[in-house]
């Protein structure tokens, strides 16, 4: 998990529903809920994601086993724009809001 800037609380988690891949979450402790905002390019063996804020973009690591029989790493760039007033997902390529 991460902290934004603007306080907001992301995850980054491997979602086991159909079908199964790795994907960005909003966290809302008040409310006690995940809820999917993006899911990254991943399937099949995918997992242990790693997340850092970098100029004004977060830089997503995880592994994944969608494009062939090995598993690869992979480093997701991410836009998220600053505007704390919703929740509300963007599934715009590779941007967050």
């Amino acid at each position: 998990m991460i902290r934004l800037p603007d306080s907001r609380i992301l995850a980054c988690v491997r979602l086991v529903d159909d079908p199964v891949r790795t994907s960005l979450c909003w966290v809302d402790p008040e409310a006690g809920t995940l809820t999917e905002c993006l899911g990254l390019p991943s399937g099949g063996d995918t997992s242990y994601a790693g997340m850092v804020w970098f100029r004004n973009r977060l830089l997503v690591t995880y592994y994944s086993s969608h494009e062939g029989q090995k598993a690869r790493i992979y480093l997701a760039e991410v836009s998220c724009s600053e505007d704390v007033s919703g929740h509300s997902p963007s599934h715009d390529a590779g941007q967050l809001k």
